[in-house]
Protein backbone atom coordinates (compact mmCIF):
# COMPACT_ATOMS: atom_id res chain seq x y z
CA UNK A 1 0.00 0.00 0.00
CA UNK A 2 1.61 3.60 -1.07
CA UNK A 3 1.34 6.14 1.35
CA UNK A 4 -0.58 9.45 0.21
CA UNK A 5 1.50 11.63 -0.54
CA UNK A 6 -0.65 14.16 -0.98
CA UNK A 7 -0.35 16.62 1.67
CA UNK A 8 4.33 16.82 1.09
CA UNK A 9 4.66 20.18 -0.47
CA UNK A 10 7.87 20.85 -2.07
CA UNK A 11 8.86 24.98 -1.93
CA UNK A 12 11.47 26.65 -3.71
CA UNK A 13 13.38 28.41 -2.16
CA UNK A 14 16.07 31.49 -3.43
CA UNK A 15 19.00 29.72 -2.07
CA UNK A 16 18.71 25.85 -1.29
CA UNK A 17 20.79 22.29 -1.79
CA UNK A 18 19.39 19.83 -4.18
CA UNK A 19 20.56 16.15 -5.09
CA UNK A 20 20.68 15.91 -8.71
CA UNK A 21 19.37 13.89 -11.04
CA UNK A 22 19.34 10.28 -10.76
CA UNK A 23 19.82 10.03 -7.07
CA UNK A 24 21.70 6.69 -5.68
CA UNK A 25 18.85 6.49 -4.00
CA UNK A 26 14.98 4.84 -5.11
CA UNK A 27 13.15 5.67 -1.82
CA UNK A 28 9.78 4.14 -2.71
CA UNK A 29 7.92 4.03 0.47
CA UNK A 30 6.19 1.10 1.93
CA UNK A 31 4.02 0.47 5.27
CA UNK A 32 5.05 -2.68 7.32
CA UNK A 33 3.15 -4.06 10.24
CA UNK A 34 4.17 -5.53 13.46
CA UNK A 35 4.08 -5.35 17.79
CA UNK A 36 3.89 -1.97 17.22
CA UNK A 37 1.99 -0.74 13.92
CA UNK A 38 2.82 0.10 10.83
CA UNK A 39 6.70 2.02 9.94
CA UNK A 40 7.52 3.73 6.63
CA UNK A 41 10.60 1.83 5.29
CA UNK A 42 13.09 2.90 2.23
CA UNK A 43 14.63 0.14 -0.15
CA UNK A 44 18.66 1.04 -0.31
CA UNK A 45 19.90 1.61 -4.10
CA UNK A 46 23.67 2.59 -5.13
CA UNK A 47 24.53 4.67 -8.19
CA UNK A 48 25.28 8.66 -9.08
CA UNK A 49 24.90 11.39 -6.76
CA UNK A 50 25.12 15.08 -7.17
CA UNK A 51 24.61 17.74 -4.49
CA UNK A 52 24.48 21.52 -5.39
CA UNK A 53 23.76 24.88 -3.77
CA UNK A 54 21.39 26.79 -5.96
CA UNK A 55 21.22 30.32 -5.84
CA UNK A 56 20.72 34.14 -7.63
CA UNK A 57 23.78 35.91 -7.96
CA UNK A 58 24.90 39.46 -9.88
CA UNK A 59 27.14 38.87 -12.46
CA UNK A 60 29.40 41.73 -14.06
CA UNK A 61 32.52 42.84 -15.05
CA UNK A 62 35.14 41.83 -12.67
CA UNK A 63 36.73 45.51 -12.58
CA UNK A 64 34.55 47.83 -12.99
CA UNK A 65 34.10 50.94 -11.47
CA UNK A 66 32.89 54.83 -11.88
CA UNK A 67 35.05 57.85 -13.35
CA UNK A 68 34.87 60.94 -10.59
CA UNK A 69 35.74 64.23 -11.68
CA UNK A 70 38.68 65.60 -9.83
CA UNK A 71 38.33 69.23 -11.40
CA UNK A 72 35.63 71.70 -12.84
CA UNK A 73 35.57 72.43 -16.37
CA UNK A 74 33.50 71.68 -19.56
CA UNK A 75 33.39 67.79 -21.31
CA UNK A 76 35.22 68.50 -24.30
CA UNK A 77 35.73 64.59 -25.34
CA UNK A 78 33.62 61.29 -24.66
CA UNK A 79 35.27 57.97 -26.23
CA UNK A 80 32.72 56.30 -27.40
CA UNK A 81 28.81 55.19 -26.84
CA UNK A 82 27.46 52.95 -24.15
CA UNK A 83 28.77 49.12 -24.88
CA UNK A 84 31.47 50.36 -26.98
CA UNK A 85 34.87 49.09 -25.49
CA UNK A 86 37.94 51.56 -25.56
CA UNK A 87 41.21 50.02 -25.50
CA UNK A 88 43.88 50.37 -23.35
CA UNK A 89 45.28 53.98 -23.13
CA UNK A 90 42.06 55.40 -25.09
CA UNK A 91 40.89 58.74 -23.70
CA UNK A 92 37.61 57.85 -21.97
CA UNK A 93 36.83 61.13 -21.50
CA UNK A 94 38.47 64.51 -21.29
CA UNK A 95 37.85 68.27 -19.72
CA UNK A 96 38.41 71.73 -21.06
CA UNK A 97 39.79 74.22 -18.48
CA UNK A 98 40.84 78.00 -20.17
CA UNK A 99 42.08 79.32 -17.00
CA UNK A 100 43.90 76.02 -16.68
CA UNK A 101 44.86 75.90 -20.24
CA UNK A 102 46.69 79.46 -19.63
CA UNK A 103 48.34 78.81 -16.22
CA UNK A 104 49.94 75.86 -17.83
CA UNK A 105 51.09 77.13 -20.70
CA UNK A 106 52.94 80.12 -18.58
CA UNK A 107 54.48 77.65 -16.29
CA UNK A 108 55.74 75.86 -19.22
CA UNK A 109 57.06 78.85 -20.20
CA UNK A 110 58.71 80.08 -16.97
CA UNK A 111 60.65 76.36 -16.97
CA UNK A 112 61.91 76.15 -20.43
CA UNK A 113 62.94 79.87 -19.47
CA UNK A 114 65.06 78.74 -16.97
CA UNK A 115 66.20 75.16 -18.05
CA UNK A 116 67.92 77.45 -21.80
CA UNK A 117 69.51 79.87 -18.67
CA UNK A 118 70.89 76.68 -16.69
CA UNK A 119 71.58 75.38 -19.59
CA UNK A 120 73.73 78.03 -21.44
CA UNK A 121 75.45 78.37 -17.95
CA UNK A 122 76.99 74.66 -17.90
CA UNK A 123 77.64 74.46 -21.61
CA UNK A 124 78.75 78.01 -22.68
CA UNK A 125 79.35 80.10 -19.42
CA UNK A 126 81.32 77.71 -17.78
CA UNK A 127 83.30 76.80 -20.34
CA UNK A 128 84.42 79.91 -21.46
CA UNK A 129 85.01 81.02 -17.50
CA UNK A 130 87.66 77.66 -17.22
CA UNK A 131 89.05 79.69 -20.88
CA UNK A 132 89.62 82.58 -18.98
CA UNK A 133 90.49 81.44 -15.77
CA UNK A 134 93.70 79.52 -18.08
CA UNK A 135 95.03 82.90 -19.99
CA UNK A 136 94.53 84.57 -16.65
CA UNK A 137 97.05 82.28 -15.19
CA UNK A 138 99.19 82.78 -18.11
CA UNK A 139 99.20 86.42 -17.80
CA UNK A 140 100.20 86.35 -13.65
CA UNK A 141 102.89 84.37 -14.55
CA UNK A 142 104.14 86.16 -17.45
CA UNK A 143 103.91 89.06 -15.59
CA UNK A 144 105.51 87.69 -12.63
CA UNK A 145 108.38 86.25 -13.99
CA UNK A 146 108.96 89.82 -15.66
CA UNK A 147 108.28 91.53 -12.28
CA UNK A 148 111.17 89.43 -10.95
CA UNK A 149 113.63 90.47 -13.66
CA UNK A 150 112.89 93.31 -13.31
CA UNK A 151 113.90 93.31 -9.79
CA UNK A 152 117.36 91.72 -10.33
CA UNK A 153 118.13 95.07 -13.09
CA UNK A 154 116.65 97.65 -10.77
CA UNK A 155 119.36 96.43 -8.57
CA UNK A 156 122.26 96.30 -10.87
CA UNK A 157 121.21 99.80 -11.72
CA UNK A 158 120.09 98.64 -15.62
CA UNK A 159 116.88 100.26 -15.08
CA UNK A 160 115.39 103.06 -13.11
CA UNK A 161 112.94 103.10 -9.90
CA UNK A 162 109.66 104.51 -12.08
CA UNK A 163 110.28 101.16 -14.70
CA UNK A 164 110.45 98.89 -11.60
CA UNK A 165 107.50 100.20 -10.47
CA UNK A 166 105.52 100.06 -13.74
CA UNK A 167 106.49 96.11 -14.17
CA UNK A 168 105.01 95.45 -10.53
CA UNK A 169 101.62 97.54 -11.36
CA UNK A 170 101.37 95.43 -14.37
CA UNK A 171 102.23 91.79 -12.39
CA UNK A 172 99.30 93.50 -9.95
CA UNK A 173 97.04 93.65 -12.47
CA UNK A 174 96.68 90.23 -13.83
CA UNK A 175 97.12 89.05 -10.32
CA UNK A 176 93.54 90.79 -10.14
CA UNK A 177 92.39 89.69 -13.16
CA UNK A 178 93.43 85.63 -12.28
CA UNK A 179 91.61 85.97 -8.60
CA UNK A 180 88.90 87.66 -10.67
CA UNK A 181 88.51 84.88 -13.59
CA UNK A 182 89.04 82.71 -10.46
CA UNK A 183 85.98 83.23 -8.43
CA UNK A 184 83.89 84.01 -11.77
CA UNK A 185 84.77 79.87 -12.53
CA UNK A 186 83.65 79.04 -8.97
CA UNK A 187 80.33 80.80 -8.98
CA UNK A 188 79.52 78.89 -12.32
CA UNK A 189 80.74 75.12 -11.23
CA UNK A 190 78.75 72.39 -9.81
CA UNK A 191 79.00 74.28 -6.33
CA UNK A 192 79.25 77.74 -7.26
CA UNK A 193 76.90 80.12 -6.04
CA UNK A 194 75.23 81.49 -9.24
CA UNK A 195 74.77 77.59 -10.78
CA UNK A 196 73.03 76.96 -7.80
CA UNK A 197 70.83 79.72 -7.94
CA UNK A 198 70.07 78.82 -11.64
CA UNK A 199 69.01 75.78 -10.33
CA UNK A 200 66.78 76.38 -7.62
CA UNK A 201 64.76 78.50 -10.01
CA UNK A 202 65.06 75.41 -12.61
CA UNK A 203 63.71 73.18 -10.01
CA UNK A 204 60.94 75.74 -8.75
CA UNK A 205 59.59 76.48 -12.05
CA UNK A 206 59.91 72.88 -13.24
CA UNK A 207 57.63 71.74 -9.71
CA UNK A 208 54.90 74.03 -10.51
CA UNK A 209 55.05 73.24 -14.46
CA UNK A 210 54.79 69.13 -13.22
CA UNK A 211 51.92 70.11 -10.69
CA UNK A 212 50.32 71.92 -14.55
CA UNK A 213 50.79 68.84 -15.94
CA UNK A 214 49.30 66.44 -13.12
CA UNK A 215 46.39 68.89 -12.94
CA UNK A 216 46.15 68.84 -16.57
CA UNK A 217 46.14 64.88 -16.66
CA UNK A 218 42.71 65.43 -14.02
CA UNK A 219 41.12 67.02 -17.61
CA UNK A 220 41.96 63.67 -19.29
CA UNK A 221 41.19 60.53 -18.06
CA UNK A 222 42.65 57.72 -20.62
CA UNK A 223 41.53 53.72 -19.42
CA UNK A 224 43.78 51.83 -18.06
CA UNK A 225 42.33 48.23 -19.60
CA UNK A 226 40.24 47.49 -22.33
CA UNK A 227 37.41 49.12 -20.92
CA UNK A 228 33.47 48.63 -21.57
CA UNK A 229 31.43 51.56 -21.60
CA UNK A 230 28.47 50.84 -19.01
CA UNK A 231 26.80 54.23 -18.92
CA UNK A 232 27.69 58.08 -19.17
CA UNK A 233 26.48 60.59 -16.91
CA UNK A 234 27.31 63.34 -18.90
CA UNK A 235 27.60 64.42 -22.59
CA UNK A 236 30.05 66.62 -24.37
CA UNK A 237 29.35 70.84 -23.87
CA UNK A 238 28.57 69.74 -20.48
CA UNK A 239 29.33 71.99 -17.53
CA UNK A 240 30.70 69.63 -14.55
CA UNK A 241 32.76 70.04 -11.13
CA UNK A 242 34.95 68.10 -9.09
CA UNK A 243 33.24 65.03 -7.23
CA UNK A 244 31.12 64.98 -10.11
CA UNK A 245 30.09 61.04 -11.39
CA UNK A 246 31.15 60.89 -15.30
CA UNK A 247 31.03 57.67 -16.67
CA UNK A 248 30.59 53.82 -15.33
CA UNK A 249 33.10 51.56 -17.12
CA UNK A 250 34.40 47.79 -16.50
CA UNK A 251 37.43 45.72 -18.00
CA UNK A 252 36.65 44.09 -21.37
CA UNK A 253 35.96 40.20 -21.22
CA UNK A 254 36.78 39.70 -17.25
CA UNK A 255 33.64 38.77 -15.67
CA UNK A 256 32.39 37.41 -11.99
CA UNK A 257 29.56 36.23 -9.92
CA UNK A 258 28.68 37.77 -6.77
CA UNK A 259 26.19 35.72 -4.56
CA UNK A 260 24.99 35.59 -0.96
CA UNK A 261 24.58 32.19 0.71
CA UNK A 262 22.64 31.05 3.69
CA UNK A 263 25.77 30.87 6.91
CA UNK A 264 24.29 26.96 7.20
CA UNK A 265 26.45 26.48 3.99
CA UNK A 266 30.05 28.19 4.92
CA UNK A 267 31.49 24.83 5.98
CA UNK A 268 30.48 23.29 2.47
CA UNK A 269 31.39 25.75 -0.16
CA UNK A 270 35.22 26.19 -0.71
CA UNK A 271 37.57 28.28 -3.28
CA UNK A 272 37.89 26.06 -6.53
CA UNK A 273 34.88 24.66 -6.05
CA UNK A 274 32.85 24.56 -9.85
CA UNK A 275 29.76 26.46 -10.95
CA UNK A 276 27.46 26.72 -13.83
CA UNK A 277 25.80 30.03 -14.47
CA UNK A 278 22.57 30.93 -16.74
CA UNK A 279 19.92 32.75 -17.33
CA UNK A 280 16.65 32.29 -17.18
CA UNK A 281 15.10 30.28 -20.44
CA UNK A 282 18.30 29.23 -20.97
CA UNK A 283 19.36 25.74 -21.95
CA UNK A 284 21.67 23.60 -20.01
CA UNK A 285 24.29 23.60 -23.26
CA UNK A 286 24.63 27.71 -22.91
CA UNK A 287 25.27 27.46 -19.29
CA UNK A 288 28.34 29.57 -18.47
CA UNK A 289 31.13 27.50 -16.47
CA UNK A 290 32.62 29.25 -13.49
CA UNK A 291 34.78 28.56 -10.06
CA UNK A 292 34.84 30.18 -6.97
CA UNK A 293 37.60 32.29 -6.42
CA UNK A 294 36.97 34.24 -2.65
CA UNK A 295 34.85 32.85 -0.18
CA UNK A 296 34.13 35.62 2.50
CA UNK A 297 34.97 34.84 5.88
CA UNK A 298 32.46 37.59 6.67
CA UNK A 299 28.66 36.39 8.09
CA UNK A 300 26.49 39.20 7.78
CA UNK A 301 24.64 39.15 10.53
CA UNK A 302 21.96 41.11 9.58
CA UNK A 303 20.81 38.49 6.97
CA UNK A 304 22.69 35.13 8.14
CA UNK A 305 24.48 35.12 4.70
CA UNK A 306 28.08 34.96 3.32
CA UNK A 307 29.30 35.82 -0.17
CA UNK A 308 30.90 34.03 -3.09
CA UNK A 309 32.62 35.12 -5.76
CA UNK A 310 32.66 32.92 -8.71
CA UNK A 311 35.13 33.85 -11.63
CA UNK A 312 33.65 33.34 -15.29
CA UNK A 313 35.69 30.51 -17.26
CA UNK A 314 33.53 30.29 -20.39
CA UNK A 315 33.47 33.22 -23.11
CA UNK A 316 30.72 35.64 -23.31
CA UNK A 317 29.68 36.87 -26.38
CA UNK A 318 28.03 40.00 -24.88
CA UNK A 319 28.74 42.96 -22.43
CA UNK A 320 26.60 43.00 -19.22
CA UNK A 321 26.90 44.45 -15.59
CA UNK A 322 24.40 43.85 -12.48
CA UNK A 323 22.80 40.95 -14.52
CA UNK A 324 20.77 38.51 -12.76
CA UNK A 325 22.04 34.89 -13.07
CA UNK A 326 20.77 31.34 -11.62
CA UNK A 327 24.17 29.38 -10.57
CA UNK A 328 24.60 26.30 -9.05
CA UNK A 329 27.29 25.41 -7.17
CA UNK A 330 28.69 21.53 -7.26
CA UNK A 331 29.22 20.32 -3.69
CA UNK A 332 29.58 16.62 -4.12
CA UNK A 333 29.87 14.58 -7.64
CA UNK A 334 30.21 10.60 -7.20
CA UNK A 335 29.34 8.23 -9.33
CA UNK A 336 28.32 5.35 -7.09
CA UNK A 337 27.15 5.97 -3.57
CA UNK A 338 24.65 4.93 -1.34
CA UNK A 339 22.51 7.62 0.13
CA UNK A 340 19.35 8.02 3.45
CA UNK A 341 17.50 10.80 4.24
CA UNK A 342 18.49 12.10 7.72
CA UNK A 343 15.36 11.18 9.15
CA UNK A 344 16.11 7.54 8.61
CA UNK A 345 19.13 8.00 11.29
CA UNK A 346 18.48 6.59 14.52
CA UNK A 347 18.38 9.75 16.70
CA UNK A 348 21.36 11.13 18.05
CA UNK A 349 23.45 7.94 16.67
CA UNK A 350 25.09 7.09 13.49
CA UNK A 351 23.26 3.48 13.14
CA UNK A 352 19.32 2.45 11.37
CA UNK A 353 17.31 -0.14 11.84
CA UNK A 354 17.63 -2.84 9.05
CA UNK A 355 14.80 -5.11 8.33
CA UNK A 356 16.29 -8.55 8.79
CA UNK A 357 14.41 -11.81 9.24
CA UNK A 358 11.01 -10.18 10.11
CA UNK A 359 12.63 -7.74 12.88
CA UNK A 360 14.31 -4.67 13.24
CA UNK A 361 17.96 -4.87 13.49
CA UNK A 362 20.42 -2.00 14.86
CA UNK A 363 23.24 -1.30 12.78
CA UNK A 364 25.97 1.06 13.04
CA UNK A 365 26.80 3.17 10.11
CA UNK A 366 29.55 5.55 8.99
CA UNK A 367 27.59 8.51 7.15
CA UNK A 368 29.08 11.27 5.68
CA UNK A 369 26.93 14.79 6.21
CA UNK A 370 26.30 17.75 4.02
CA UNK A 371 23.74 20.71 4.18
CA UNK A 372 20.89 18.70 2.43
CA UNK A 373 18.56 16.74 3.56
CA UNK A 374 20.52 13.64 2.54
CA UNK A 375 23.54 11.62 4.23
CA UNK A 376 25.71 9.16 2.46
CA UNK A 377 25.87 5.92 4.10
CA UNK A 378 30.32 4.93 3.32
CA UNK A 379 29.69 1.68 5.59
CA UNK A 380 27.32 -0.55 7.47
CA UNK A 381 24.28 -0.75 4.60
CA UNK A 382 24.44 -2.10 1.20
CA UNK A 383 22.23 -2.18 -1.73
CA UNK A 384 19.09 -3.94 -1.24
CA UNK A 385 18.72 -3.84 2.39
CA UNK A 386 15.43 -2.38 3.92
CA UNK A 387 16.23 0.66 6.53
CA UNK A 388 12.49 1.57 8.79
CA UNK A 389 11.90 4.85 9.60
CA UNK A 390 13.03 5.04 13.29
CA UNK A 391 9.52 5.98 14.60
CA UNK A 392 9.33 6.29 18.43
CA UNK A 393 8.76 2.84 20.20
CA UNK A 394 11.07 1.04 17.66
CA UNK A 395 13.68 -0.88 19.02
CA UNK A 396 16.33 -3.25 18.48
CA UNK A 397 15.40 -6.80 18.21
CA UNK A 398 11.48 -5.87 17.48
CA UNK A 399 9.25 -8.34 15.33
CA UNK A 400 7.68 -6.63 12.34
CA UNK A 401 6.03 -8.49 9.72
CA UNK A 402 5.35 -7.06 6.13
CA UNK A 403 1.94 -6.45 5.18
CA UNK A 404 0.40 -9.26 2.56
CA UNK A 405 1.32 -9.08 -0.93
CA UNK A 406 4.76 -6.88 -0.09
CA UNK A 407 7.96 -8.10 -0.64
CA UNK A 408 11.18 -5.95 0.37
CA UNK A 409 13.28 -7.39 -1.41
Amino acid sequence: VFMNLKNIKWTRKKIGVIAGAGLLLIATLFFIGGDKGNAEYIKVTEGPYAEKVVAVGQMGMENQTSVISQVSGKVNLIGGIEGETVSKGSILISLINTDQESQKEQKESAYLDAQEQYDALVQYDYVLAKEELLRAELSKAQAQKIFEDAQLLYKEGAISKNSLVDFELAYQSAQLQWSTAKLKLESLGPSGTKRNSLLYKLESVKSAYDSALLDEAKYKIVADWDAVLLGAYVSQGDTVKSGDLLLDVGQAETYTVLADLDEKYFLYVSKGMKADINLDGQSKSEQLKGEINIVSPKINKNTGTFQVEIKILSDIPYNASDLTVNIEILLKNTEKAIVIPKQYLIENEAAVFVFKNGKAEKVEVKIERGPSSNVIVESGIKEGDVVLLPVPGLSDGQSVSLKKGVDPA
